[in-house]
């Protein structure tokens, strides 16, 4: 059995145990395959829009002897799934931005399986806010950092998020859970990232610049909120 990556593997343990796995956006179809490999899911969907990573997803599955458990799709999104087609739905690896346009378009589908497991590249809060938007409610969350770079999970189920709903930006920023529990990946990450603000301040200050940029100080005013619930 292939070893996953951190991001992958921090995916995998939020999808569980699961029936059907839907893997969205596949890629090479590592994670479907660990997950059917490992008896976590006992079929699964890899899926991609593209058919370059498809076709090397199939090879991938053909390898590993999992050809009648593992089918793919060439799908946009979730455009190639049935309400009820499988039980775990996974959408990692794009866009925050995209993974809310996926939910939206494909929200019946979602909404049909038990449990949704999401890791957008950016935007994040984005994706909490419109998961409540279309009834989910988060039940947890993990982060880790993988050849360096910082990633989020989201796991979400269908029914009305009592614990989201009154959540502060900053939570839905950085994650509600993450913070509440003082997350020790997620506190290395806020300190690089106001040690980051920091030096491009200071560099503005050295060459004489006004502190006007906007994108930075609000970043950095949001990163101070954060490091507040590990006081």
């Amino acid at each position: 059995m292939n070893k996953l990556s951190k991001r992958l593997e921090m995916i995998a343990g939020l999808c569980g145990k699961c029936g059907v796995l839907a893997d969205i956006g596949c890629d090479h179809a590592y994670l479907p395959i660990f997950m059917v490999e490992s008896g976590q899911a006992s079929s699964a969907y890899a899926m991609d829009l593209r058919e370059g990573p498809l076709k090397i997803a199939e090879e991938n599955i053909k390898a590993a002897g999992l050809s009648d458990k593992i089918t793919i799709k060439l799908s946009d999104g979730a455009d190639a799934l049935k309400p009820g087609d499988c039980d775990v739905i996974s959408a990692n690896g794009m866009g925050g931005v995209l993974i809310c346009r996926i939910l939206e378009v494909g929200k019946e589908v979602f909404l049909s399986a038990s449990a949704v497991v999401l890791q957008p590249q950016s935007d994040v809060d984005l994706v909490r806010k419109k998961l409540l938007e279309l009834g989910f409610r988060i039940d947890a969350e993990d982060c880790t950092v993988d050849e360096g770079k910082f990633y989020t999970a989201i796991r979400a189920v269908p029914g009305k998020d009592e614990v989201y709903a009154s959540a502060s930006e900053t939570e839905f920023k950085y994650g509600k859970y993450l913070l509440e529990s003082k997350n020790p990946v997620l506190k290395i990450h806020l300190y690089e990232r106001l040690g980051r603000c920091d030096e491009i301040i200071a560099a503005m200050r050295l060459d004489g610049r006004k502190l006007f940029n906007e994108p930075v100080n609000s970043e950095r005013e949001a990163v101070l909120a954060a490091l507040k619930y590990y006081e």
